[in-house]
């Protein structure tokens, strides 16, 4: 990726002090995993909403708001087992559908 002149990559080993390094390194990582386990987690969760959702009669369709991110944020913080902060973004059944999925599969 070329960022222009003004910008270069730096390794963490020239930014940060060399004590620091590997406790940094370390943070990094299990971050990096509990975010990827959360996505993770939150995707399977609509994957299977949808799937329970096409089941019905009526209402059938992919919701559109799975194109929008705050959606996907309010279904991290739902598979997270956080509150939701923005309630709004979500459809009216998914957090009792949310209930019974991980009734089902925890």
């Amino acid at each position: 990726m070329n960022l222009g002149k003004k910008y270069h990559k730096n390794s963490l080993n020239k930014c940060v002090k060399q004590g620091l390094l590997p406790r940094l390194k370390a943070f990094i990582i299990s971050f990096s995993r509990d975010v990827s386990e959360i996505v993770f987690r939150a995707q399977l969760f609509v994957n299977y909403y949808i799937a329970h959702r096409s089941n019905q009669p009526e209402n059938n369709d992919v919701p559109r708001c799975v194109l929008r991110q705050q959606f996907w944020y309010s279904i991290c913080q739902m598979v997270n087992g956080k509150r939701v902060t923005q309630r709004a973004s979500l459809l009216s059944d998914m957090l009792s559908v949310c209930d019974s999925f991980k009734a089902q599969h925890n």
